[in-house]
């Protein structure tokens, strides 16, 4: 006999209550001869292989099921051997226990996690990101620096440098159709090399290295940053091959959610936000996997000098980039935890991704939250800014137009800008 099975990558699939079959055999009459090859004195047995019922009727023979009274377990021979089930039944039981504990039964053998088609806590997700905070370090200056996550068995990710520079002949080409738009490009890259989010690269690349396409997006609403580069890490070398991204962990979901934070704060009769200034860009990448964020630019804003730059920070457009800064931000938040018991508790129930909802019943209850905010995440490099609240003492700091500027997370979202006025309410600008 053949049959098609799928091998999952785990050690067991599932247990079940060890059932003394020996004990079985001495103890009911019309289980005399069966021979069970399972001997295992173990309380609990693995289970190895699980058969549909299609496959149970190819297995079983023409002889006659060994079957006693209602509740005792009944014996069948099959091609493999004596197999051992219950009647079904058992005695002291309402049908609605044993309909509630039998579909309880089924439904943990037969999930997706048992049967190896969904990530698990015993597998990569469940364990990512105590490995994360295992690898994540620190600089004697307060950046946090971390490695990139890589998929088990990931598909051969090819350099894209090709296509990469291709790219970048049609970009120059199109920033060139329009006035001052090269320079203003080179401007911003330049700017990041001066802050240390981009270097140049001047040895050779390891294992792994990978070109990543970029375009402007323009947004004119904007009062301060009107041009942003936005990074491709879901391009592709060619068609079989996979993208930066599908080589890359997600991480398994660790931040706040939306609706949890709103509620908590949607009462407080004053109101204080903020962001944390290019959150994304202040977590460290290790020097060591920097070769797979490497882009193409042309050389003082001359298009026939190609020079090879690489980020040297998560930067926004990356799969993980939104968990690095989640696990990074939570780990700094517990380790603060002992200075700042009230507060960290505070932070961590108003920060989703890179926006802080927060408030409180008093000016100076939420002036000392504010000042607390300020350096639990300056320690680690972080900036807080656009404060915005419905006191106006509370907001001598924002200097940038609540209308004109969002944050990640409400771009993620959707969302428009909106501020409190004087009596608490929210309405929009």
């Amino acid at each position: 006999m053949t049959a098609k099975v799928n091998k999952v990558d785990k050690g067991v699939l599932h247990t079940v209550s060890n059932s003394h079959y020996e004990e079985l055999i001495d103890k009911y009459p019309h289980l005399e001869g069966v021979v069970m090859e399972d001997n295992d004195k173990k309380s609990e047995l693995p289970i190895h292989l699980i058969l549909g019922a299609s496959e149970y009727s190819r297995i079983k023979t023409e002889t006659k099921p060994r079957i006693g009274k209602p509740s005792e377990p009944i014996a069948e021979l099959t091609a493999l051997g004596w197999a051992m089930m219950s009647s079904g039944k058992e005695p002291g039981l309402s049908n609605v226990y044993l309909t509630r504990s039998s579909a309880a039964d089924y439904e943990q053998l037969c999930i997706l996690d048992v049967l190896g088609l969904e990530d698990s806590p015993e597998s990569d997700q469940g364990s990512m990101y105590g490995e994360f905070i295992e690898q994540l370090d620190r600089s004697e200056e307060g950046w946090y620096k971390s490695g990139l996550l890589w998929k088990p068995g990931h598909g051969s990710l090819l350099s894209n440098e090709h296509r990469s520079i291709t790219r970048l002949e049609g970009l120059v080409r199109k920033l060139q159709r329009e006035p001052d738009m090269i320079d203003k490009y080179d401007e911003i890259i330049q700017e990041q090399l001066k802050e240390g989010i981009v270097e140049r690269v001047v040895e050779e690349p390891n294992e792994r290295v990978f070109y990543i396409p970029h375009k402007p997006v323009k947004r004119e609403t904007a009062t301060t940053t009107k041009l942003r580069i936005v990074f491709d890490a879901s391009a592709k070398p060619s068609e079989e091959s996979p993208s930066l991204n599908e080589c890359w962990e997600t991480g398994p979901p660790i931040q706040s959610l939306l609706w949890n934070v709103l509620v908590c704060h949607c009462l407080q009769s004053i109101a204080l936000t903020a962001d944390i200034k290019q959150a994304f860009l202040q977590v460290c990448i290790r020097a060591e996997d920097r070769d797979v964020l490497r882009f193409h630019w042309i050389k003082n804003k001359d298009p026939s000098t190609i020079e090879v730059l690489r980020f040297t920070r998560a930067l926004f457009g990356l799969v993980q980039s939104q968990f690095l800064l989640a696990g990074t931000l939570k780990l700094h938040l517990e380790n603060l935890r002992e200075r700042y018991p009230v507060e960290v508790e505070e932070i961590l129930r108003s920060l989703y991704v890179d926006d802080i909802i927060s408030g409180g019943s008093t000016t100076d209850e939420v002036q000392d939250l504010k000042k607390t905010i300020v350096t639990v995440f300056g320690e680690a490099k972080f900036t807080m800014h656009k404060w915005n609240s419905n006191d106006p003492q509370l907001e001598s700091e924002n200097v940038i137009p609540v209308d004109k500027q969002q944050s990640y997370a409400k771009q993620q979202l959707g969302v428009k800008p909106r501020c409190w006025d004087s009596r608490g309410t929210r309405g929009r600008t």
